[in-house]
């Protein structure tokens, strides 16, 4: 394929299920035609320069998004045509999913740019932006803490949280979601995706 003549179109890019220690993907079924069951590949990664970190895998490739009808991935392009494709930029510093949780996901809270550089080394942030496309009964999520806690209080649970996974729940506002809703969530807020939201994830 002569990938000089189609940078300047829209690109369109191979399905990209990628592997997750949680359950999911059952909803793919009515967004994507998929297999209508959950399993161990409830992400798909759009347009993904980010190669996926899981245990024992050997994949190189695995989280990189290919090029439809190709065997180059995007990264590979960007490289290849950063100026045409990128313009002045110098990086593509996104990372779009469509992710289905059959179940709570972890409690967490992101790293901004400032504790990124000082802990990790690294330029990113990862603030999101999440839009729930289809959702199963009951579906919600978590964010923000649902009143003022001490940090003794908090301190406690986190170390709780090590045996009991739900330690932490009482501590945060639940929220009913249903398609169309629209969440940002920036970097150091508290957060959980919950049970069956199918959610578009757009994140440094």
């Amino acid at each position: 394929m002569d990938y000089g003549k189609i940078i300047d179109k829209p690109l369109f890019f191979e399905r990209n299920r990628v592997f997750r220690v949680y359950d999911g993907g059952k909803l793919f079924h009515g967004f994507f035609g998929d297999e209508d069951k959950d399993g161990k590949y409830p992400e798909e990664w759009i347009a993904s320069t980010v190669k996926a970190l899981n245990r024992d895998s050997s994949c190189e490739t695995e989280g990189l998004s290919f090029i439809e009808g190709g065997e180059i991935t995007f990264k590979e392009l960007l490289e290849k045509y950063k100026t045409e494709l990128l313009g002045e930029r110098e990086k593509f510093d996104v990372l779009v999913k469509i992710l289905d949780s059959a179940i709570r996901l972890p409690i967490q809270a992101h790293p901004n740019k400032a504790f990124s550089k000082k802990y990790f080394g690294s330029e990113y942030g990862k603030t999101e932006m999440w839009l729930v496309l289809a959702t199963r009964e009951n579906a919600k999520i978590c964010f923000g803490f649902n009143k003022k806690y001490t940090e003794q209080e908090f301190s406690d649970a986190v170390e709780r949280s090590k045996t009991d996974k739900d330690a932490l729940t009482g501590f945060l506002q639940e929220i009913k979601v249903q398609p169309g809703d629209l969440f940002l969530i920036p970097a150091l807020a508290v957060h959980a995706i919950g049970y069956g939201c199918l959610i578009l994830e757009v994140q440094e």
